[in-house]
């Protein structure tokens, strides 16, 4: 057996590796590819499904059938809590919830930019913190009157013992 004989037989050997890399590697290609569509489609019909309880729960949540009242029921408290929470969100950027289209109004709007409805808190923060802002001023007054007038008899406690 010769030199060349043995570099044939390992061109051979390393032609036939490499095709079973490139069919495994497009097997593995394949393989992604279909389960990305497939979580594709998962989503998708999570999508729908999420469509025909949203429609069914418009369509009966006058009147639902009985065993899907417990479910209603949750949805209704779950959408209190989230009104309750945009409006102590807005509260912290002195904003208010319109009571007509649910849009978050600033306090310094008269009107929802949105649908044009009044807002009823208008500048209600600023006066709020005009009058807190008062309150702090009379505190402040208050406290510090306190400290001359005790500071004046510690003076003239020491005073009298000299």
């Amino acid at each position: 057996m010769d030199f060349r004989d043995q570099f044939h037989r390992m061109s051979e050997t390393t032609s036939k590796l490499t095709q079973n890399v490139e069919e495994a590697s497009k097997k593995a290609s394949a393989r992604a590819r279909i389960r990305r569509m497939m979580s594709r489609c998962k989503s998708d019909l999570a999508e729908v499904y999420q469509e025909i309880g949203l429609k069914y729960y418009a369509e009966n949540q006058r009147d639902p059938d009985q065993s899907y009242v417990g479910l209603f029921e949750q949805v209704t408290d779950l959408w209190m809590q989230m009104d309750t929470l945009k409006a102590e969100l807005a509260g912290l950027d002195h904003a208010t919830i319109c009571p007509s289209c649910g849009a978050k109004v600033d306090d310094l709007q008269k009107f929802c930019p949105e649908c044009g409805c009044k807002n009823v808190s208008y500048g209600k923060w600023q006066s709020e913190q005009r009058t807190a802002s008062a309150d702090t001023k009379d505190a402040e007054s208050t406290i510090q009157g306190t400290e001359k007038s005790v500071y004046k008899t510690t003076v003239e406690d020491v005073c009298d013992d000299d």
